[in-house]
């Protein structure tokens, strides 16, 4: 079924078939959950973890919004942990019913990158990029942590995508600007570090869409969804000043991030596995040389300057150590998508592809159960080891 459903994806025009396509998108978005749901009940609640479900009112509740905006002063923005006290509210408080607020955001977040890919490329690049994002160990972690990340993804591919198709003449309805604009809010009061996401798609439609009436709409658009954070502005000014406070050093001297914390970034972005690089550079290049697709040319300024505003922000803040690297995460789904298009537009795609997602998986597995992960995914295992019931 499977050797036939390559076949189908290969023959087909734009790259997949319908049902070749639903078929495949279903599986991988089964394997997204499985993978997900792992240890969803069985891991503990480490110290993060905890800090999350007690800013959401675990002990006391149920807080009332005023009151979940009062326990993260100085620390987050607030609409994960009000999602996350809103589900508890039907689910219980149990680790188990509250991971699934990350879990079912990582799901969505592989579905819309499957859109956002088929957009923005086509649909053989979406199929890979779905693939290649659900069985990477690092971003799986967060399937099933209680934490914002996952949300944070699933804004910043669903926003990216609604503003390719706004921004490159795809057919927009009154509900796909309301979205864009809810987008911009709500990737706002998910994490501070949306910002690098703005950037990046604000070079690029400074510099590479056509100036016109719906690019002067994206802009206002844009404000629009801004407009809606200002209400937050005061108590976002103050967690930032704490916080800046905090992990500046006495001396006030800035430290741009060290070489350690982009080669680590590189291998979690491959699985652990560097080698995997030569294979992706080599696909990528002969893709480019080959035919130039102006939106992966896009698509990969973007990235460039999504990792150039990331190291900026560090660099004034002082702090991007290893332990940090979900930082980063807002930055995969271009990233998936660029190795995608490589791997699919070099001779014999489907063979060479199924190679590469064979050692990716191997991979994934082998980083995703070492202790090593955990110094990447929020800190030593001395610090995971500090469990709560």
């Amino acid at each position: 079924m499977k050797f036939e459903m390559f076949k189908e994806l290969r023959a087909s025009k734009n790259g997949v078939g319908n049902r070749a396509g639903l078929a495949m998108m279903t599986l991988i978005l089964l394997l997204a959950f499985a993978l997900g749901a792992d240890g969803l009940n069985a891991d503990v609640v480490w110290l993060d973890e905890f800090t999350s479900v007690s800013d959401m009112g675990v002990f006391d509740p149920p807080y009332s919004p005023a009151q979940i905006i009062d326990a993260i002063r100085g620390d987050h923005v607030p609409l994960f942990f009000l999602l996350g006290a809103g589900w508890a509210q039907l689910a219980g408080w149990s680790q188990y019913a509250l991971r699934f607020v990350s879990l079912a955001a990582g799901v969505l977040m592989i579905a819309w990158l499957y859109r956002f890919a088929a957009d923005a490329v086509n649909r053989r690049t979406a199929i890979v990029s779905a693939l290649l994002m659900s069985t990477t160990a690092f971003v799986i972690v967060y399937f099933h942590e209680l934490r914002m990340y996952t949300l944070l993804m699933l804004l910043a591919v669903m926003h990216s995508g609604l503003y390719w198709r706004l921004a490159h003449g795809f057919r927009a309805t009154r509900l796909t600007w309301l979205s864009f604009i809810l987008t911009v809010a709500m990737l706002f009061y998910t994490h501070n570090f949306s910002i690098i996401l703005f950037v990046g798609l604000g070079a690029h439609h400074l510099f590479f869409v056509s100036k016109s009436r719906r690019w002067l709409n994206i802009v206002f658009a844009w404000g629009g969804g801004a407009l809606l954070f200002l209400p937050y502005v005061p108590l976002w000014i103050e967690g930032l000043l704490q916080w800046t406070s905090i992990q500046s050093p006495i001396d006030d001297v800035r430290t741009f991030p060290s070489l350690e914390v982009m080669t680590v970034f590189a291998g979690l972005l491959v699985n652990g596995f560097y080698f995997l690089w030569f294979p992706l550079i080599l696909s990528f290049g002969y893709a480019l040389r080959r035919k130039r697709n102006p939106a992966i040319v896009r698509l990969l300024c973007i990235a460039l300057i999504m990792i150039l505003m990331l190291l900026f922000v560090a660099w004034q803040l002082s702090s991007l150590p290893i332990s940090r690297m979900r930082y980063f995460l807002v930055l995969w789904f271009p990233f998936v998508v660029l190795f995608a298009y490589g791997l699919t537009s070099v001779l014999r795609w489907t063979a060479i592809t199924a190679l590469f997602l064979v050692l990716w998986g191997i991979a994934g597995f082998q980083l995703g159960h070492s202790a090593e992960i955990l110094n990447y995914a929020g800190g030593t295992e001395a610090h995971k080891a500090q469990m709560y019931p």
